[in-house]
């Protein structure tokens, strides 16, 4: 686990607009396909780290989201694996997301006896 980490924090750290990967003596990897290639592995880190995670963690990540208003595309990365771990562990998050849109306007408690998050407040 270390070890795919530590590739994957080394993969993101090159340069989109210089990198031309050779797949064979035909083929390229253009920056834009790099780039698609290195989203993907910003959201694998965070599904990894989300994956090892227990319930309540996991709440507690979604909480410290709750009036943040600043915005990256990491941000996007993060938010959406961790919604995708809820989904996967089978926990109904339609309090807070409706497949399109996540809301963090209010805190989150898990419902152990439904499997589904409730909002406070």
């Amino acid at each position: 686990m270390e070890d795919l980490t530590n590739r994957m924090q080394y993969q993101t750290s090159l340069n989109i607009a210089e990198v031309r990967i050779n797949l064979d003596e035909s083929q390229v990897l253009t920056s834009k396909t790099f780039q698609i290639m290195q989203q993907h592995i910003y959201y694998t880190k965070y599904a990894l780290q989300f994956a090892d995670m227990q319930i309540p963690e996991l709440v507690t990540v979604f909480n410290h989201q709750v009036g943040n208003t600043g915005w990256a595309g990491m941000r996007a990365y993060h938010d959406q694996a961790l919604i995708d771990e809820f989904l996967r562990r089978g926990i109904d998050v339609s309090a807070i997301y409706d497949g399109k849109t996540i809301s963090f306007a209010h805190p989150v408690w898990y419902d152990i006896v439904n499997n589904r998050l409730a909002t406070i407040g």
